[in-house]
């Protein structure tokens, strides 16, 4: 199972996509309305509380770096290496940071 895992995972990785053109383009759409959403989501705090909230901030962060990464197949190697590590990087900022983050949300 595992060794399945490792092969799905290097083929989106290297680019050899198993959707075709047109599941490709709706593919984007739907990662363009859920990044959409996030930054709805994010302008609708700002105006409700006149701050941006940082938790809201790196969700969309975290989930921009990861659909790009996964869905996106035009990518150059090193754009997808730089999405994965900027992605990973903000995840574990955000995991390490939550109880702050949860804490702030009380706040405002």
């Amino acid at each position: 199972m595992l060794s399945n895992l490792y092969v799905t995972a290097q083929r989106i990785a290297s680019g050899n996509m198993w959707i075709a053109e047109h599941d490709a383009e709706m593919l984007d759409w739907v990662v363009f309305f859920i990044v959409i959403v996030k930054a709805y989501k994010v302008l609708v705090s700002y105006t409700k509380h006149q701050h941006i909230n940082i938790r809201y901030i790196t969700e969309l962060v975290i989930i921009t770096c990861f659909l790009e990464f996964i869905f996106e197949q035009d990518l150059d190697e090193q754009i997808r290496i730089i999405l994965g590590a900027v992605g990973i990087g903000t995840l574990f900022l955000y995991v390490y940071f939550y109880p702050s983050f949860k804490q702030m949300d009380k706040y405002f």
